[in-house]
C-alpha cells in the first residue's frame, strides 16, 4: 500500500513536470535565504498540488519541491547522464540528513522520492541541505526559483 501511494505520488509530480513544461512558469531569481518563503507559501497553499524547484544558476542542478494533496517532498529526476551521475551522492546525503528516500524506477524514468514533514522549517532545511551538500551551493550562489500555483518570492 505504501509503495502504491509513493507511486501515485511520483506520476502526479511527473504530471506536474509536464505541465510546467507547457504552461506559463514563474522565475524568480534569489538566493538560499529566499527558500525559507517560498516553503512557507507552497505548504500554505489551498491548491491540492503545488511545486517548485530550485535551479542553480549556470548549472544543470535542481532540488524538485512538490506538496501533493498536503504531503511535502523533495523529488530528484534521474534520467539525463548528470543526474545518473548524482544518484548515488543525493542517496549518501538524504541518509545522512535522515531521510528515508525511494528509487522509484517502476516509471518512465527513475525518481528518488524522498517525503518530508509538513513544516516550513524542515522542508527549508532538507532543501537547503541538498543544495549545499550534493550541488556545492554558498550563501552567493544565484539561484533560480521556478513554480506555478503559487507567489514565488526571489533575492532576499
Amino acid at each position: 500500500m505504501k509503495h502504491e501511494v509513493l507511486l501515485v505520488l511520483v506520476v502526479i509530480a511527473l504530471g506536474l513536470v509536464a505541465q510546467c513544461a507547457h504552461a506559463q512558469a514563474v522565475r524568480v531569481p534569489g538566493s538560499l535565504e529566499a527558500i525559507d518563503v517560498n516553503v512557507e507559501r507552497i505548504l500554505e497553499t489551498q491548491s491540492d498540488i503545488g511545486f517548485f524547484t530550485i535551479r542553480v544558476d549556470g548549472a544543470p542542478d535542481f532540488v524538485q519541491i512538490n506538496v501533493l494533496y498536503g504531503e511535502p517532498s523533495i523529488d530528484f529526476p534521474i534520467g539525463t547522464p548528470h543526474q545518473k551521475k548524482l544518484k548515488r551522492k543525493l542517496r549518501k546525503t538524504a541518509k545522512a540528513i535522515g531521510l528515508k528516500c525511494t528509487l522509484d524506477k517502476d516509471i518512465v524514468m527513475e525518481m528518488l522520492v524522498c517525503p518530508l514533514p509538513r513544516s516550513t522549517e524542515d522542508v527549508s532545511g532538507y532543501a537547503r541541505a541538498f543544495l549545499i551538500q550534493v550541488f556545492n551551493v554558498g550563501e552567493d550562489t544565484p539561484l533560480t526559483f521556478e513554480g506555478q500555483g503559487f507567489e514565488l518570492s526571489g533575492a532576499m
